[in-house]
């Protein structure tokens, strides 16, 4: 169970935060996702985060955790696979077998879903996040010897799941759909919800005020740390994306480089490319984190930069196939650079340079 408590800004402030992923996921998916991230999702024992930080801006969102313990938990996965490949196949083999649970569940859940198909769906999506951050994290931090050999067992397991994310906005828009045919509430707002706020409109038809959650939906902050949560809008939102922001005044930027080369071009910042209607042949993509939305862009683009994201990232895994320059983990790519910049990306060494 997460508890609501008043969040402490200096604590925040002294701990170095870095965005794991990003993209066009909601309030409610990520207030689940939140607390199984702090609460209840272990790997060999291990916890894999204390505190996590979303942050929603105009569809979509952030996530922050604290950079020191998401290493940690990187390099504890590393250390108790230790360079067994009959373990690495295990953790692809399990990611699939949950993708497959996952995806059955939630196209079979066409019609009215009901608070025990609700209960059921947020068990099935815990168990796939755990796989899928097993394998997310343990090729980032595994030996560079050993990873050539384990790289394409877990890159064809991230690959089959990737089905998964969709699918999961789907089923989120189905129940706000039906929150909308009972209350007549906007569906936007709808995915503006927690997890604790659908569970009590399933028992109790009770809903917060509209005024509250279009604040969520414009600009909001969901925070998780020790067991304990909150929402916040306004002033006190800003001085959290403040923090985890600090002022940019760089034109240098260091990210990971996912497949090398040296390029320059013209900036497009796209945080949705349903939205992106200029973007030309040669341009350099910067985003948040690409999905398969994102390939039309990517095929045009000269280099991908992004916010986010590690080895078996989206764009990290099509910039390997398209053999596209590209860096990845930036962290603030998208808030140092501007559309009409023109940048030289050298992904041999992972290095973004605005030159004007």
């Amino acid at each position: 169970m997460i508890y609501t408590m008043p969040f402490s800004l200096s604590r925040l402030k002294k701990h170095h935060w870095k965005s794991i992923w990003a993209g066009n996921w909601t309030l409610l998916p990520c207030s689940d996702w939140g607390e199984h991230y702090t609460t209840t999702l272990k790997v060999f024992g291990k916890l894999f985060l204390s505190s996590v930080v979303f942050v929603f801006r105009e569809g979509n969102v952030s996530c922050w955790v604290i950079e020191r313990e998401i290493e940690n938990f990187g390099r504890h996965l590393a250390e108790t696979v230790d360079n067994d490949l009959s373990k690495v196949n295990a953790v692809s083999k399990n990611l699939m077998r949950q993708t497959d649970i996952a995806l059955h569940f939630m196209q079979e859940k066409q019609s009215v879903i009901t608070i025990e198909d609700y209960q059921r769906y947020l068990k099935i999506i815990r168990d796939y996040y755990t796989a899928h951050v097993f394998t997310k994290y343990l090729v980032d931090n595994l030996d560079q010897k050993f990873i050539h050999k384990s790289l394409p067992i877990l890159q064809k397991a991230r690959v089959y799941a990737e089905p998964v994310f969709s699918e999961t906005i789907q089923f989120d828009q189905r129940i706000a759909r039906q929150i909308n045919q009972r209350t007549g509430l906007d569906t936007d707002l709808a995915l503006f919800l927690t997890k604790e706020e659908v569970i009590l409109f399933f028992n109790e038809s009770l809903l917060p005020s509209k005024e509250e959650l279009k604040e969520r939906r414009y600009f909001s902050v969901l925070i998780f740390q020790n067991g304990f949560k909150n929402v916040y809008v306004g002033i006190r939102a800003e001085k959290i994306e403040k923090a985890l922001f600090p002022s940019i005044k760089t034109k240098i930027l260091k990210g990971s480089s996912a497949y090398g080369g040296k390029v320059k071009g013209i900036v497009k910042v796209v945080l949705d490319p349903q939205k992106s209607r200029d973007f030309k042949e040669g341009d350099i993509l910067v985003t948040s984190m690409t999905r398969p939305e994102y390939l039309p862009l990517i095929q045009k683009a000269a280099a991908l930069v992004t916010d986010a994201g590690g080895i078996l990232s989206h764009a990290a895994i099509t910039a390997r196939e398209l053999k596209k320059p590209c860096i990845i983990g930036t962290k603030v790519a998208t808030k140092t650079f501007k559309d009409g910049d023109i940048v030289e990306v050298d992904a041999n060494i992972g290095v973004v340079r605005k030159i004007k």
